[in-house]
């Protein structure tokens, strides 16, 4: 038997406008992942059902999704040199995790595939966003080694930008927004998986 409810995903992107850099090595800027992990309990599927939406916080219920992931890039890019004042990449994952004891231990079965396809879906939109990121970096990098081409980095982080946000809307069109995993088109490379990595369980068994 499959849970009942269809539960969605989404991801939000907070742009942070850049005015114009540092030499530091390739994926040396600051990274940083953040957990908001809501609980959720019961006995049958009807009471983790319930639980899901009494247990997530008003912001999430309101989208109509069980988990979000919201990614932020900050940057400071001077526009004549292109000196990297400042350049960081941090992702916040809203999750749920299910909290069942012994007695309830059937519900694995039943929610497991579920919530680790969901906590996979959102460790994707990491990596292919993180993936774009650093290929803005490596723009802006090259703008502060070769100063006459600045302005052409500069674009090129702008496209970038926009590819960010495209990017994540076709994974989520392509999966529907992780109801179908194995649909996408996209390619991850796997260095960023790894950082991207959900350090958390999604079913506890207490």
């Amino acid at each position: 038997m499959k849970p009942k409810k269809i539960h969605k995903i989404a991801l939000v992107c907070s742009l942070l406008p850049y005015v114009a850099n540092s030499d530091v090595v390739k994926h040396s800027y600051p990274f940083s992942k953040h957990y908001e992990i809501y609980i959720v309990k019961g006995r049958n599927l009807e009471q983790v059902d319930a639980s899901f939406e009494q247990a997530m916080p008003s912001w999430l219920y309101s989208t109509g999704f069980d988990a979000y992931t919201k990614y932020q890039y900050n940057f400071k890019i001077d526009e004549d040199t292109c000196y990297i004042h400042r350049f960081s990449f941090e992702v916040t994952y809203t999750l749920p995790q299910l909290v069942i004891n012994e007695e309830s231990k059937q519900l694995k079965q039943e929610y497991e595939s579920y919530l680790n396809e969901l906590y996979r879906h959102e460790e994707i939109h990491c990596a292919i966003s993180m993936e774009i990121v650093d290929k803005m970096y490596d723009a802006a990098r090259y703008g502060l080694n070769n100063p006459k081409k600045c302005a052409l980095s500069l674009k090129q982080i702008r496209i970038f930008e926009n590819t960010l946000l495209e990017v994540n809307k076709q994974f989520d069109r392509e999966t529907n927004h992780g109801e179908f995993p194995n649909l996408s088109s996209l390619l991850v490379t796997p260095q960023y998986f790894d950082k991207c990595k959900i350090e958390r369980q999604p079913i506890k068994i207490q």
